[in-house]
């Protein structure tokens, strides 16, 4: 069956097959049961949220987004870390952003900053509102140990209106 073209087969005798043997080659010891519902009921929460949610490392580095952020970017969902907010933040904001967002990481404060991205839907520079989800990040045995954070579009820089 292998062989067999996937036209012939249907893509959803091949989704079946794939979950199968993927099923079966990965053995999910005690504790990673409990770890991988968790990030699922994260994921699913963070998904359901209208705004953009992103988290970083300890040191900075983004490592996730929400679905609302690859809707609003149109970005691959394999891009990370500075790379992948730089290239639709306004150049006039780009130091200023990146100066106070490291100034936060490394001192641990809360920080909330104004900074337009590009809305490619519009094809213009929006408005948003960046700060941290908790007033200090998570911490194990004193170490960061994850960052929270969130995007709010504003209609004006001065705040405006709700988010959407």
């Amino acid at each position: 069956m292998l062989g067999v073209p996937v036209d012939r087969l249907g893509r959803g005798c091949l989704d079946h097959m794939q979950a199968m043997v993927s099923a079966q080659s990965v053995k999910v010891l005690p504790g990673q049961a409990a770890l991988l519902d968790s990030e699922a009921r994260f994921r699913q929460l963070a998904d359901s949220m209208p705004q953009i949610v992103w988290t970083a490392r300890p040191d900075g580095f983004i490592d996730y987004y929400n679905e609302r952020w690859y809707e609003f970017t149109g970005f691959a969902r394999d891009a990370f870390g500075d790379a992948s907010w730089e290239p639709i933040l306004d150049p006039e904001d780009l130091e200023r952003t990146r100066s106070k967002y490291y100034t936060a990481i490394q001192s641990g404060e809360a920080y909330n900053i104004e900074y337009r991205l590009w809305d490619r839907q519009e094809g213009r520079f929006r408005w948003f509102v960046g700060r941290p989800s908790h007033p200090r990040p998570r911490r194990k045995n004193r170490e960061v140990v994850r960052h929270l954070h969130r995007y709010r579009r504003t209609e004006t820089r001065t705040g405006g209106t709700a988010a959407r």
